[in-house]
């Protein structure tokens, strides 16, 4: 049990931290402030090292979930150009060499048995995202 309490505390940490933090700065703003702060988060996953973006501000590496879904987030809210051309060249490049002979991109990092099974999440169900 005390394993389990690291183990969600660890990955539930940063984002709960950020929506609570996101929910006391953000009581009487408006959407487009809402928009504002959510996209400085985004862009605080980013890794410098590296193109791509990280699951938490307390993460080292990239990953391709990650970086995915950061890029929908900055797309649908037209904040893409947030990040400068050649960055997004080289976040494009790194999307593209996840992808695997039968068309799913694959991450290493997250590989686990249901990942290949696409039951709720996984390569499958990565793959519309990327698209």
């Amino acid at each position: 049990m005390k394993n389990i309490k690291r183990i969600v505390k660890n990955i539930l940490y940063g984002p709960l931290l950020w929506l609570e933090l996101l929910v006391i700065k953000t009581s009487r703003k408006s959407i487009s402030d809402v928009i504002d702060l959510s996209t400085d988060y985004i862009l605080s996953l980013r890794v410098e090292s590296r193109p791509g973006f990280k699951f938490t501000v307390s993460s080292i590496e990239r990953d391709l979930y990650s970086t995915i879904y950061c890029i929908c987030y900055l797309g649908l809210v037209g904040k893409l150009e947030s990040i400068p051309e050649c960055e997004r060249l080289e976040i494009l490049n790194y999307i593209q060499s996840k992808q695997c002979n039968d068309g799913l991109y694959r991450d290493n990092k997250l590989a686990t048995p249901a990942s290949e099974d696409g039951q709720g999440w996984g390569w499958n169900h990565l793959l519309p995202h990327v698209l």
